[in-house]
């Protein structure tokens, strides 16, 4: 089956062998924008003004014909075992064909993005859990990270996004099941993205603590607070602060484990049991409401009175 890497290292394979003929950068660059934008047909005149908007417009044309000329002639070669019928291309337009099959790095972000999105981390069954750990680790750099085209860096960021809002899914996942060295490597791995990524480096100085590294939590303060100066020159907000003097006070109370939400593929189905299960959610939850008053007082007790 034909698989196509988009992410950091472009690369093109059918069964294990790579598809030779797509070294050429303007290829390259005109397959993945095909791809990224793979849901519809494309004029001529949109990608040779989104790929070569610098050249004349003769220069423009002759560069589109030769990097479709490269694509077609790699791609639905002469070696039926290599035909793909990945393109369909027109005297006007140009498309990824509906009926080709394929495998595609950032399809598969995608679509896990669009099957997890609006459910908590926290809330995310074992099932699910797993495929956007599967997501993430196809993420292995940027798209086309040698590609400065304004849609490729527009298409780069929201890859970016989608990857991060993963990543921070999993983060909350594997803290509500009390893995928080996991929990710590998937902040840490957001943070080397997005280094000034205020709301990572404060649950990762939640998490040092329940790890019982206040020190760890009292440093990761001290880095946030750097990352903030360097990228954005701001300060902490309130709420990072209020955090870090808690820590310091060695005053931060948590949810008792029992608060954790049940995923809901472990929900029993039988009446009886699914009454026992409801009044332990209960019971969980009005910890959980008490733990969170707790920390608001303790907030509050921390800001300076209003004027």
């Amino acid at each position: 089956m034909l698989q196509i890497h988009l992410l950091s290292k472009f690369s093109v394979t059918i069964d294990d062998r790579d598809v030779t003929g797509l070294e050429a950068s303007k290829a390259q660059e005109t397959l993945a924008y095909l791809l990224v934008h793979r849901q519809r047909p494309h004029p001529r005149e949109v990608l040779i003004d989104q790929i070569w908007g610098d050249y004349t417009k003769d220069q423009a044309q002759k560069g589109l014909r030769q990097a479709l000329w490269q694509l077609q002639n790699a791609l639905h070669g002469q070696d039926s075992n290599l035909h793909t019928g990945l393109l369909q291309v027109d005297t006007t337009w140009v498309q990824i064909s509906v009926t080709s099959q394929f495998w595609l790095d950032i399809a598969v972000l995608e679509e896990c993005y669009e099957r997890v999105q609006g459910i908590r981390g926290q809330l995310l069954t074992a099932d699910q859990a797993a495929a956007v750990t599967d997501a993430v680790q196809l993420y292995q750099g940027d798209l086309l990270e040698t590609c400065y085209q304004d849609w490729c860096l527009i298409e780069r960021e929201r890859l970016q996004h989608i990857d991060l809002a993963l990543l921070d899914k999993l983060m909350e996942y594997e803290e509500t099941q009390g893995n928080y060295e996991k929990a710590c490597a998937y902040g840490e791995q957001i943070l080397r993205h997005d280094r000034a990524r205020e709301q990572t480096h404060r649950r990762l100085m939640r998490l040092c603590c329940l790890a019982g590294d206040r020190t760890g939590a009292l440093r990761q303060y001290e880095a946030c607070v750097a990352a903030l100066a360097t990228e954005l020159a701001v300060k902490p907000a309130k709420q990072t602060e209020a955090l870090y003097q808690a820590i310091k006070a060695d005053t931060l109370a948590y949810p008792s484990p029992a608060a954790s939400p049940t995923p809901p593929s472990a929900t029993p189905t039988s009446l009886p049991s699914l009454l026992n299960h409801l009044q332990q959610v209960q019971v969980a939850l009005a910890d959980l409401q008490r733990n969170v008053a707790q920390d608001i007082q303790l907030l509050e007790s921390l800001l300076p009175p209003s004027s």
